[in-house]
């Protein structure tokens, strides 16, 4: 651990890990009660999250009733809320307390690959539950998980640690590791849904918007001739569902934007099932076509860059 993590600068974010390991320690049942009260302060203090989720339900849910909408934002909030809770238990519960609470089912789809230790790419999305489910992986196989690195040093060394018991890890930045662990015969978690911003994408629909869809996945799986098995998650009351689904025919296929609508069809269903438990709070879709509006406005900070920019 280097002394640098202990300058002043960094001693708010110690004491936020020494409330969340207290938080950890709260049975479920009642950190699954206090997420619906911290989901509400959630949507008060974070506006301009809360104004994010409002625009993507509202444009991927336009059949429902604004009153129905205005619900699941709420329970979107409780369960970004519980994301706390659960990044506690993740990192510092035990595995006795951890291991009763997954169930799994399809793991016939995956369990042959994993056998004759060819690469298999997991797809997937970004779910609420997606930090307690990483450290549960670990009772199937040792996985490994493409992230980037946090930019605050206290919760990037907090983390990592702790995640590194679970799976093993490869930093976004690096396509020739990736590459390189599947061919070395590693299932490697990829979640598919962030926007690209400036990283090679197509257009392709997703709950009937035209969106930025990043393309890793059909380059991975050409470069790696791994096999793609959707790997999806949610939580049902306490305990953790991981779906493993049938392997996906002939992907990549010959148009890498027809690959790009597969994907977003299989996460979107996803979104439909467990609507609540979706991230909405992202900014999905930030990155247009040339020539059509943001969909979003500009943050606090990106007026602020502006500003400076234009003194």
């Amino acid at each position: 651990m280097e002394t640098a993590l202990f300058k002043p600068a960094n001693w708010l974010p110690w004491l936020a890990m020494v409330v969340l390991w207290l938080l950890s320690l709260i049975p479920h049942s009642i950190q699954l009660l206090l997420s619906k009260l911290l989901g509400r302060l959630l949507m008060r203090l974070l506006s301009e999250r809360r104004h994010i989720a409002q625009t993507n339900l509202k444009l991927c849910f336009p059949e429902m009733p604004e009153q129905q909408r205005d619900q699941l934002l709420k329970e979107v909030f409780s369960n970004t809320a519980m994301m706390l809770f659960e990044s506690g238990i993740a990192w510092w519960g035990s595995d006795s307390r951890k291991k009763p609470m997954l169930e799994v089912r399809g793991e016939e789809h995956l369990r042959p690959y994993l056998e004759r230790k060819q690469g298999v790419i997991l797809l997937s999305g970004h779910f609420t539950p997606i930090e307690m489910v990483g450290s549960l992986l670990k009772f199937i196989h040792r996985f490994t998980i493409v992230r980037r690195r946090n930019k605050n040093p206290v919760f990037e060394h907090v983390a990592h640690t702790s995640r590194l018991k679970s799976y093993n890890i490869i930093d976004k930045s690096s396509p020739r590791e990736i590459a390189r662990a599947l061919r070395n015969g590693e299932a490697l978690w990829l979640s598919m849904d962030q926007d690209p911003g400036k990283k090679s994408h197509v257009f392709a629909d997703f709950m009937g918007v035209n969106t930025a869809t990043m393309t890793a996945a059909t380059k991975l799986a050409r470069l790696s001739k791994a096999v793609v098995v959707p790997m999806f998650y949610f939580r049902e009351g306490s305990r953790y569902v991981v779906e493993f689904m049938p392997a996906l025919d002939n992907f990549p296929g010959e148009c890498e934007q027809e690959d790009a609508r597969r994907i977003n069809q299989l996460i979107a269903d996803k979104a439909r099932q467990h609507p609540t438990q979706y991230y909405w709070v992202h900014r999905r879709f930030r990155t247009r076509p040339e020539g059509e509006s943001p969909i979003y406005p500009p943050s606090p900070r990106q007026v602020k860059r502006a500003q400076k920019q234009a003194q």
